[in-house]
């Protein structure tokens, strides 16, 4: 031969590979073993993630630097700078006091627990949420819950074991940050003043009673330890004793009983205390009544006022435009209208709040006063206590007096009534000087001192993540790549024969890739071209061996060389086999176009493609005027021609069943490229005509559930189809596989 063939079903592609035969494997009983069988063909491994990637990179990754890019300008344009204001306080462990100290250990552990969990608490913070101009706050007005909002972002923290405490916010507004906090420690300072005030007052009040209550207690015991002196000793006890006697301090007096004396005095002083504190805490549960300004401000502060006031302002900024526009100005009727409107959902929200007040009403009251119930109940439980232990300690100085004296029972009564009477007059003496501490401590300097309000922080906490934008970016850079993996996965493109073989398909032979001609030519790439067509013409001499050879196919002369689908190198391998038969015989081999929609060797081996197969077909000429005998005397051509009617209606009468009949006694081989049988049925008429059908797969291009189909529609019709055979196989593979042996050819 003199000619070298270029590639035909697919120009741009190139060919290359090696030759396998493998024996035809039994057809698998069940269709669902063998789409396991494939499936298995086609796993995600390093490489097909390779293969994916190699196929669609040209596509992917234009479309994966916009999506990078796209990314990275996202989550930095989303990035929100937070800005950190904070207010200095100093909360002092120990009271400040002018000349006595009136709290005890307990109360130095506990109060600035207390005041920090006051700070972050709701009765605080919804004095806070309730002010106009921090309810309007942007970052407020879609928050369902405010005062969660603001706790979620208030930090109450000591500066190392200071004295000292800080109160931050963090918000997306500077100025509103420091608006927020400085708001938070007026409104902690109001509630924590007003309840100190209150609760000192309440104290002072009732530690006045409680001493009234005492000098009146007694003045009776006197007149009690008079009487009975008197019925004893039937005299005047003044006259013996004095009235000094009685207004004495009968602590003074040494009594063996002195200790129990002194013990019931110590508890009832400290449950008068209670009792005291006590009484202030009911009065404030009993009498508490929430501020009308408090409920005013929890009612505005609800969430669902807002979209009401928005749709008010919404009509009163058209009615606004419109007045703009119109020469009636806001005597337009248009005008009217919309102010109208702006009255009837303005009366729908003064509903709204007239329904919402007593909900707002009863939640502030059981939030405000469910700690000083518990606190009513913990003192309560003290007072008991104390009230059982005066009782105990009361009947044992009775039985202790009455047998230690051996006396009368007045006697006894005596000596009681005089003990108790001592310890009237010093829990009298002990009052008048907690009352007289409390009114001089009153002046002492505040126990929390402001220091310092919050300003606008001039730059944010938290700077653009370069680290997020970068992993950003690169997912979004490997996402083309991952969709195209798993397209690949989905559509199950042939990569190798284990697949067909998978699929229950015969494997007739590999076919190598046809190198591409580089305009550049040194000796180098001389030699790589030289070798690369070396490698295609010999699998396709290897293919023709195997298919002249075979037993089962030495009879077949007409061969059909078709495909799945459109591209798949149908026409390359037709063109090269025709070239190989005729080569090797020494004998005319007949190469047909059939492909009479999409014709192609008319390109390949540069002739007219009319008169062709469709002119013979529908008798507008003979075979002998269509055949091209003039491009080799060995390989004879037969273009498609052009169609003029459906290729159904050329087919269908059996004209082209003759024609065989008629060529087959000239040429002993006859190789005929058809349509694709997917897409083009009339190709399994071509099929059944010819003596066997192979069916072409490309690497890389080919599906392996199109090749399947493909190749039950042949077996279905009638056809004989022999395999398949994969071409398009990179030559570096072929050589690695099977090795070179090349020998001197005639070019």
């Amino acid at each position: 031969m003199t000619r070298q063939l270029p590639p035909g079903d697919a120009p741009h592609q190139s060919f290359g590979g090696a030759m396998t035969v493998a024996p035809a494997p039994k057809r698998m009983a069940t269709t669902d073993a063998a789409g396991d069988a494939a499936q298995s063909g086609s796993q995600i491994t390093p490489a097909f993630i390779f293969r994916a990637v190699r196929r669609w990179w040209k596509i992917a990754t234009p479309i994966a630097m916009i999506m990078a890019t796209a990314a990275s300008v996202s989550v930095t344009l989303a990035h929100v700078n937070m800005y950190k204001t904070t207010a200095w306080l100093r909360i002092e462990e120990e009271k400040p006091y002018v000349a006595y100290k009136l709290d005890s250990n307990k109360a130095r552990d506990t109060f600035v627990e207390t005041q920090v969990a006051l700070i972050r608490s709701p009765l605080v913070l919804e004095r806070v949420v309730a002010q106009p101009e921090i309810a309007r706050m942007e970052e407020l007005q879609d928050v369902g819950n405010p005062v969660g909002f603001l706790a979620s972002f208030l930090q109450v923290s000591t500066v190392g074991r200071s004295e000292l405490f800080t109160i931050s916010y963090t918000g997306k507004n500077s100025k509103n940050s420091a608006r927020i906090t400085n708001a938070v420690v007026e409104a902690y300072f109001k509630v924590q003043a007003q309840d100190e005030a209150y609760r000192t007052q309440r104290v002072l009040e009732l530690l006045e009673e409680e001493r009234a209550r005492r000098q009146t207690r007694i003045a009776q015991l006197q007149s009690n330890i008079h009487e009975l002196l008197k019925a004893v000793q039937s005299i005047n006890p003044l006259e013996r004793l004095g009235k000094a006697y009685l207004m004495t301090d009968l602590e003074s007096i040494k009594h063996p009983l002195h200790g129990l004396h002194t013990r019931i005095t110590d508890s009832e002083l400290r449950r008068e205390l209670l009792e005291a504190q006590l009484k202030a805490e009911e009065s404030v549960v009993a009498d508490f009544k929430l501020p009308e300004e408090d409920i005013d401000e929890a009612v505005e502060a609800d969430d669902r006022l807002p979209p009401l006031r928005a749709q008010i302002k919404a009509i009163i900024a058209k009615a606004d435009q419109l007045a703009d526009l119109s020469a009636l100005q806001r005597k337009d009727p248009g005008y009217l209208q919309y102010m109208s409107q702006a009255l009837e959902v303005k009366a729908k929200l003064d509903k709204l709040k007239e329904d919402i007040r007593p909900e707002h009403a009863a939640k502030l009251h059981k939030q405000r006063i469910g700690q000083r119930e518990s606190n009513v109940n913990r003192m309560r439980a003290q007072v008991a206590n104390h009230r059982l232990m005066e009782t105990l300690l009361k009947d044992r100085l009775f039985r202790q007096l009455k047998d230690e004296q051996n006396v009368s029972e007045k006697q006894v009564n005596i000596e009681f009534q005089k003990a108790e009477l001592a310890r009237e007059m010093h829990v009298l003496n002990v009052i008048t000087n907690r009352v007289a501490r409390m009114r001089t401590e009153t002046r002492a300097p505040a126990r929390v001192t402001p220091l310092k309000e919050a300003s606008p922080a001039p730059v944010p906490i938290n700077r653009v993540n370069v680290k997020k934008v970068s992993l950003a970016g690169l997912a979004a850079f490997c996402v083309p790549f991952a969709m195209a993996v798993v397209w690949e996965r989905i559509v199950r493109r042939i990569d190798g024969p284990q697949q067909l073989w998978q699929a229950d398909l015969t494997v007739i032979g590999e076919v190598a890739r046809l190198p591409v001609t580089s305009r550049v030519s040194n000796i180098a790439s001389s030699r790589s071209i030289a070798r690369d067509v070396s490698l295609f013409e010999e699998s396709i001499d290897s293919l023709r061996t195997c298919l002249l050879l075979s037993e089962p196919n030495a009879e077949s002369r007409v061969l059909v060389v078709s495909s799945a689908v459109s591209g798949e190198g149908k026409t390359s391998v037709a063109s090269q086999l025709a070239v190989s038969i005729a080569r090797s015989t020494g004998e005319p081999t007949l190469l047909i176009d059939a492909d009479m929609r999409s014709p192609d060797l008319h390109n390949v081996f540069d002739i007219p493609n009319e008169p062709g197969l469709a002119q013979v077909l529908s008798h507008e000429c003979t075979a002998e005027e269509a055949i091209v005998t003039s491009w080799s005397n060995y390989v004879h051509l037969l273009p498609a021609g052009v169609l003029k009617a459906s290729p159904h209606k050329l087919l269908g009468d059996g004209a082209f069943k003759l024609f065989l009949s008629e060529i087959r006694s000239t040429y002993r081989h006859i190789v005929i490229d058809t349509s694709p049988i997917l897409s083009a049925s009339e190709s399994l008429v071509l099929a059944k005509a010819a003596d066997a059908t192979l069916l072409c797969a490309m690497r890389d291009i080919s599906r392996v559930d199109q090749v399947q189909k493909a190749y039950e529609r042949l077996v279905n019709t009638g056809a004989r189809p022999l395999g398949t055979v994969l071409s398009g196989v990179p030559t570096s593979r072929y050589a690695y596989l099977y090795g070179t042996y090349a020998y001197p050819r005639d070019l």
